[in-house]
């Protein structure tokens, strides 16, 4: 083949690709369900070749999310693997300047809301979706107050662990037409909003340490036996208002979206959490048992690129039994009453600073 030709043949396999990923740019339908949520996307079933990043952060499923400010400039790139053949890129919002076959840089729009963007080969083989969501800027937080919705007030920067505890760069809106959007294969928006009553615009804090880690969990227990389609989250985003009615810790890193409360409820979806020790009986030994599926995370090393916080709690009056996790950047844990894999049993544990809040 002569190079003319061969250049004719990569123009067109990617200009094939680029209308293969703008055919692929999903629309919201009016009832707010998202497309993506028929997708065969359990990387179990459907293994990706390609490891894409976004803005530095690896994407390790077929679908996943952003969190950028209004004209944020992103890098999106295929980081591992991936075909030969060139990859395009394609976004409903914003502007993708091409870097080379496999990196682009895209420019958010100048308005919130969501982005729906599509890489894809130019074969055909291999796509990923991300959902970007422009967030309002935390200069628009006045007085505790956000277009209306009360967030309160953050607490000083400080340093803990040697991780510094930053203030958001801003807040998701969370609306009916978006609440139903993967953030990644398992998860949705709407699961991490703040459990308290009122109307929309509501706003959420996430960060991808946080999506990446709860994927990790549900891998963990698809593993051992454990098949769910979702974690059942209690506790997502806590604003600071909330979090001081509530009476938790001043530093809770459900305030910087990168900590949740949850528990197992896959079968029968009943809004608590399962019988995973298989005992007959629902307590703190499946909270336990979920404890036990986290620790081996970090026993296989993925828990040391998301380090964080690990404690667990029995039924009370008002919840069944759950497990906190979160990625706050050191390794602490609390609660833990019984051994794992044959560790020594621990009635209270905590590796990390002795500041570090504990229990949120």
């Amino acid at each position: 083949m002569n190079p003319s030709t061969s250049r004719r043949t990569a123009i067109v396999r990617l200009c094939a690709a680029t209308f293969l990923a703008a055919a692929l740019l999903p629309g919201l339908p009016a009832g707010g369900s998202d497309p993506q949520a028929g997708l065969p996307l359990d990387p179990l079933l459907t293994p990706r070749p390609a490891i894409f990043a976004f803005d530095g952060d690896r994407l390790g499923h077929r679908v996943g999310s952003g969190f950028v400010l209004p004209g944020d400039s992103i890098r999106i790139e295929v980081s591992e693997g991936g075909v030969t053949a060139p990859y395009s890129l394609v976004a409903d919002q914003g502007t993708v300047v091409p870097l080379g076959d496999r990196s682009w840089t895209w420019i958010a729009p100048a308005t919130t809301g969501l982005t729906h963007i599509v890489a894809v080969d130019s074969l055909g083989l291999d796509t990923m979706r991300i959902n970007a969501f422009v967030m309002v800027p935390y200069s628009e937080l006045k007085k505790g107050m956000l277009r209306g919705y009360r967030i309160g007030e953050y607490p000083a920067v400080r340093e803990l662990g040697g991780v510094r505890y930053e203030r958001p760069r801003g807040f998701i809106e969370l609306t009916a037409d978006n609440q139903f959007t993967f953030l990644s294969p398992h998860f949705q928006l709407g699961q991490f909003e703040c459990q308290r009553p009122g109307r929309s615009p509501r706003y959420v804090v996430l960060t991808p340490r946080l999506m990446a880690k709860l994927e990790a969990i549900v891998d963990g227990l698809q593993m051992q036996g454990h098949p769910c389609a979702t974690l059942g989250i209690m506790s997502g985003y806590r604003t600071p208002y909330d979090n001081h009615a509530m009476g938790h810790a001043r530093y809770s890193r459900h305030q910087y979206g990168d900590a949740a409360d949850f528990f197992v409820d896959a079968a029968p979806l009943d809004g608590r959490m399962d019988d995973l020790n298989g005992d007959g009986r629902v307590n703190s030994a499946d909270a336990h048992a979920l404890q036990c599926v986290i620790e081996t995370l970090a026993v296989d090393a993925r828990d040391d690129i998301m380090p964080g916080g690990l404690g667990t709690y029995g039924t009370s009056h008002m919840h069944g039994p759950f497990v906190h996790t979160d990625a706050r950047g050191f390794r602490t844990r609390w609660a833990l009453s019984s051994p794992c894999n044959g560790a020594p049993a621990q009635a209270a544990m905590v590796a990390g600073p002795v500041e570090a809040p504990k229990g949120d």
